[in-house]
Formats: structure tokens, C-alpha cells, sequence
């Protein structure tokens, strides 16, 4: 059983149109496709309509939603897919948002590559003014990636990626001393996962999921039942 990142694609919304769109390659073989958002300036998550990509409806993982009301507001979500719902080829991941909201909201995705569709195991969520925010998700075994995305009301030079936890898209947004990130761990196996980043107290909106590979099917002996 392998699950592999095989492609990514970063988006930044600055403007005022909706539905939001922005591309990424799904490949033969794809058994998950990932796309998540956060932003600050207010705690509303943004993304209230369809989600979708290649026409196909995405889940929000867990129903969560990271919300930072106070001091510093953020917010961030996470939505997936099964690789093998969407056509291979350039696709496009809409977002359809409650208003024209000029907040700008940065935006990642990534595909992966598996033996057969993946799932979502468990997921988890931090926010309001928190150190060191982390999730700790259980893998019970199963073979699998852990994958979040992090807002902080702080600059991204104060926050460090904990553990197997790449950094994917950090950015400090524009004229402001918020900032986005998007982790996945470089670790793919059968142990738990934590997402997370070490940081002194800040206003915190993160979301964290754990997708495993769908396991085969049993298979049966044949038995032919004869008229007696």
C-alpha cells in the first residue's frame, strides 16, 4: 500500500469575484485530492458555498471549520475528495463564497497518488489564542498522511513546523501580521500523526485531517452450487 504527494498548487485571492477558481493536474492514479483555506481579518469562513473540483463536490473534513473570533480573527477549512471521482487532466477547484468579501484568502491543493482511493480517518481542530497549536491524530494502524492547514494572527518566522511536518505555502499576507500555512507529514506509514507548529500564544484557526488508503476487498473461493 503507497500514498505519494504527486502534485500542488497555491492560489492567493486578493480580488472580489465569486465563484473563485484556480487549477491543478490530476493524474492517473490519484486516490485523493485535498483543498484547504484560511485567511484573517475576520472569523467568517468564507467558503460557505459548493466546493468543488473537476465539477465534482468536495467534503468538508469533519464538517470543522477553525474559527479565531477575538483580538486577531482567522479562519480555516479543509476539503477533500476521492481521486478516482475526478477526471485525470488540468482540473478546476471552485469555491463559491457567501459575499464578495474583499479579505484576501490564501489557498492550497494537492493530490495523491495510491493504490486506491483514500479516506478520511479522523480529524481535528485548534483555535482562539493558543501556544504551540497541534493536533495529535490516531492512524489505528492504518498506512496513511496527515495533512492541515494553520492560521496565525503572528508573522510565519514566529511558527515552526513540529515533527515529519513539511511547510507547504507559508505566507505572511500583504501589508498585514497575519499568516498562513499548509503542512503535510513526510512520514506516510501506520503511525499516529501531529500537525502542528511551535509558537508562543497567538490567535490560532488550524484544521488537521488524516486520509488513509481504502483496504481491498476481501476475496472469496468460488463455489458453483449445483441443482441436487
Amino acid at each position: 500500500m503507497t500514498i505519494a504527494l504527486d502534485q500542488v498548487a497555491a492560489n492567493t485571492r486578493t480580488g472580489t469575484g465569486n465563484p473563485h477558481t484556480w487549477n491543478i493536474t490530476v493524474n492517473a492514479g490519484t486516490g485523493l485530492i485535498v483543498a484547504m483555506s484560511a485567511h484573517g481579518t475576520s472569523s467568517t469562513d468564507h467558503w460557505t458555498g459548493a466546493v468543488t473540483v473537476g465539477g465534482v463536490a468536495m467534503r468538508r473534513a469533519g464538517n470543522l471549520i477553525a474559527q479565531d473570533a477575538a483580538g486577531e480573527p482567522g479562519a480555516a477549512v479543509l476539503y477533500w475528495v476521492e481521486g478516482s471521482r475526478v477526471p485525470t487532466g488540468s482540473q478546476a477547484i471552485s469555491f463559491t463564497l457567501g459575499s464578495a468579501t474583499t479579505d484576501d484568502i490564501h489557498a492550497y491543493a494537492m493530490t495523491y497518488t495510491s493504490s486506491g482511493d483514500c479516506y478520511l480517518v479522523t480529524s481535528g481542530k485548534v483555535e482562539g489564542d493558543t501556544a504551540n497549536p497541534q493536533v495529535v491524530l490516531s492512524a489505528g494502524g492504518r498506512h496513511s498522511v496527515g495533512i492541515g492547514v494553520y492560521y496565525s494572527g503572528g508573522l510565519i518566522a514566529a511558527s515552526t513546523p513540529v515533527g515529519s511536518l513539511t511547510e507547504h505555502g507559508p505566507n505572511n499576507d500583504a501589508g498585514a501580521t497575519w499568516s498562513v500555512c499548509f503542512g503535510r507529514t513526510t512520514t506516510i506509514d501506520s503511525s499516529d500523526k501531529t500537525i502542528g507548529w511551535t509558537a508562543v500564544s497567538e490567535d490560532v484557526a488550524l484544521v488537521a485531517a488524516l486520509f488513509a488508503e481504502l483496504p481491498p476487498l476481501p476475496r472469496y473461493p468460488y463455489r458453483q452450487l449445483l441443482p441436487q
